[in-house]
């Protein structure tokens, strides 16, 4: 009788964490368009406005484009991201649109979009206002930890 074993078991703290990096930059890498730093929060903030219920009149998306700080921002009138939500969905494969994918309501779906932005950059900031709190996130240095070998 084959002897049972459980691989994963045996991982450490330290294991995890390597292996959750080069998650992070294998994320990284599969965005190869100098395009995809607008085209992913605009394509989160059309799919969260699209999947909203109860928007008060239309559904709404703003872009600016700072030259001078050389900073993107997006808004929109979604129903906004939860303090718990986003602390997930920064990890990479984690989010909630697959099922409103499957139903032809969204375009992203692989959890991703948020890794990317997050860690491609050295700087990456968040607010978001639900019926519940209002809050923002900001991340420094995702990218110099990303390409920092001795982390």
């Amino acid at each position: 009788m084959p002897r049972e074993i459980r691989p994963l078991e045996i991982l450490t703290t330290k294991d995890t964490q390597a292996w959750v990096k080069q998650r992070v930059i294998n994320v990284i890498k599969s965005y190869h368009n100098a395009a995809d730093v607008i085209a992913e929060p605009i394509q989160n903030a059309v799919d969260e406005v699209l999947s909203a219920e109860g928007i008060k009149g239309d559904g709404e998306v703003r872009v600016t484009l700072n030259t001078d700080e050389n900073s993107i921002s997006v808004r929109d009138n979604g129903r906004g991201i939860t303090s718990a939500d986003i602390e997930k969905w920064l990890a990479p494969d984690v989010g909630s649109k697959r099922a409103d994918f499957l139903a032809g309501l969204v375009r992203g779906h692989k959890g991703v979009g948020l890794t990317f932005l997050a860690y491609g950059f050295n700087l990456f900031e968040i607010e978001s206002r639900t019926a519940d709190e209002h809050y923002s996130v900001r991340l420094e240095h995702g990218r110099s930890w990303v390409e920092d070998p001795t982390t």
